[in-house]
């Protein structure tokens, strides 16, 4: 389990690094991508760790939750990674799967929350907090698109991930 608490808080450090990357002008580069291509893997299988933090016994609702969201971070690897090896350009990201795993994140995102916050385990702001930022990611680009704002959500969602695993190895000990 702290494995994969720890694989979740070094991929979303990566996951911040690179979004402050193309943040701070440097946009998509192979190094960039690179760093995204392993956050979202690492992410994929450290959002295990806080599943079974909070769920030692069978928890449906976190299950099902960490399974969309883990299944989203590796349709974005993918798709990144086709970025990278130019399979892909900026501008043919946005297909049906990246749509498919935007849709995978915030729907995972949001049963998962509920699951944080049913649990008790981490504080419920937590929760509520990955509820809100989800949603306001799909109204965000739904009415000026993707960009800066896109940005300062992920990290935010950073930030909580973060503190998330933080609190959880914490409570291991």
């Amino acid at each position: 389990m702290r494995a994969l608490l720890f694989g979740a808080i070094v991929g979303t450090v990566l996951w911040m690094a690179s979004e402050i990357f193309e943040l701070s002008g440097g946009g998509f580069s192979e190094i960039s991508l690179l760093i995204t291509v392993g956050a979202f893997l690492l992410l994929a299988i450290g959002c295990w760790g806080l599943h079974g933090s909070q769920s030692p016994e069978r928890n449906v609702l976190s299950f099902s939750g960490t399974l969309l969201i883990s299944l989203a971070f590796a349709i974005f690897a993918v798709l990144t990674f086709q970025l990278m090896t130019g399979q892909a350009s900026p501008e043919t990201i946005e297909s049906p799967l990246f749509r498919i795993g935007g849709i995978l994140m915030v729907l995972g995102a949001v049963v998962f929350g509920i699951a944080v916050s049913r649990a008790a385990l981490f504080p419920v702001w937590t929760g509520a907090a990955m509820i809100v930022l989800s949603i306001g990611t799909v109204a965000i680009e739904a009415v000026i698109g993707p960009g800066l704002s896109q940005n300062l959500v992920n990290l935010l969602l950073g930030a909580i991930l973060i503190f998330m695993s933080i609190h959880a190895l914490r409570a291991q000990v």
